[in-house]
């Protein structure tokens, strides 16, 4: 199951990337917790979560799902006082079905993720905030420790 999420992962980022974007690091670990609005999906969330830093400063987190689903929450890198962490201002949320025939769905969001340095050991990435119509969101995984792969 694990290699259908990173074959429906890097297809989807094909279309988004050009040449002077980075690839796609894994972090492997376990979900905490995913939900939106109503929706808890944290039992659908896998062990695995894709993160990419662009050139512009864009980056993403990439929670996994079910078969073949990914839930992205998207924004620019935010500088933080501390040494403890960074954060991403997220202005939307994606959701991809893994289905070629139908294209990503956008949604315009606000909230903020964050996270610690992977390469030094076990971190937790949080990601919260809310969709432009007011349903809120919420995920969380902590990883195993290991550095980020690229797969």
């Amino acid at each position: 199951m694990a290699m259908v999420f990173l074959l429906v992962l890097q297809a989807s980022l094909v279309a988004a990337q050009d040449a002077s974007t980075p690839p796609i690091m894994m972090l492997s670990g376990k979900c905490l917790r995913m939900v939106v609005g109503d929706q808890d999906m944290t039992a659908a969330c896998s062990g695995k979560l894709g993160r990419t830093v662009l050139t512009d400063g864009r980056s993403g987190f990439y929670f996994l799902l079910g078969q073949n689903h990914i839930l992205t929450f998207s924004g620019t890198d935010v500088a933080r006082k501390n040494a403890k962490g960074a954060s991403i201002k997220i202005d939307r949320l994606i959701f991809n079905e893994g289905l070629e025939t139908n294209k990503p769905k956008v949604l315009s969001a606000r909230g903020q993720c964050t996270y610690g340095n992977p390469s030094k050991g076990q971190i937790t990435v949080r990601c919260s905030g809310s969709l432009r119509q007011g349903t809120k969101f919420s995920a969380s995984f902590q990883s195993d420790g290991m550095p980020p792969q690229q797969p």
